[in-house]
């Protein structure tokens, strides 16, 4: 299951691209009922990428910015991540 946002970037990816997609994907989790500081199971974030259109290369480039952004964290467990309060603010900004 993904880590997003233990992912690192091994090559340079085209930002713009990236950011959009994570910022559709914020707002993806916000819509959804994701809430800042809580836990959220990384299934669940897949499941509401794909209904949002995002997979493959994009979802991981997306989770992967996300993380930079500070929108999102590691969870204290494995397949657990949490959404930050920047990650909520961003995806509200996005809806």
């Amino acid at each position: 299951m993904l880590s997003p946002c233990l992912a690192t970037s091994g090559e340079a990816m085209s930002g713009d691209l990236a950011g959009a997609n994570a910022l559709l994907l914020m707002g993806a989790l916000v819509k959804s009922g994701a809430q800042a500081d809580f836990l959220i199971a990384n299934a669940r974030v897949t499941d509401v990428a794909v209904q949002a259109g995002l997979d493959g290369d994009e979802l991981d480039e997306a989770l992967i910015y996300a993380g930079e952004q500070g929108w999102m964290e590691t969870g204290e467990s494995d397949g657990w991540t949490r959404i930050t309060k920047a990650g909520i603010t961003a995806g509200r900004g996005n809806g």
